[in-house]
């Protein structure tokens, strides 16, 4: 299945940590900077301030949907001609957080050992540690 964990891991002290592996990795999206636009607008500041949110919201949204429909296929090709393989860890109980390594195909498998072992004693991994 596409989006199933590789491994699935519980801590010692109690972490619940997802491994999931990818050919796929599409460059993360530059966030933009809003202090630059808080400029008063007098009287009607609030009508405005609320026009340019919707305008805003509508276009983050239409980035992001340009980027799915022209950036992700070209990812997909590159990432699987490629030998590299990322592997994200994924944690959501007790805090949201998230991990990532890359290592090549051929090692993919010993990688997640390591890192199955590793978290299993209760430490956290370290990039080098999944690089046999």
């Amino acid at each position: 299945m596409l989006f199933r964990p590789k491994r699935t891991i519980k801590t010692p002290s109690g972490d619940y940590w997802e491994l999931y592996t990818t050919k796929t990795v599409v460059s993360p999206r530059k966030q933009r900077s809003y202090d630059d636009e808080l400029i008063g607008y007098g009287g009607i500041g609030a009508e405005l301030s609320l026009i340019e949110t919707v305008i805003s919201f509508v276009g983050d949204l239409l980035i992001s949907f340009v980027r799915l429909l022209f950036l992700w296929p070209g990812a997909f090709v590159k990432g699987h001609r490629s030998n590299l393989t990322t592997i994200i860890a994924v944690a959501d109980y007790p805090s949201k957080e998230s991990l990532t390594w890359t290592t090549t195909d051929d090692k993919v498998e010993q990688a997640l050992d390591s890192l199955e072992a590793t978290f299993k004693e209760g430490k956290r991994p370290q990039p080098a540690a999944v690089t046999p």
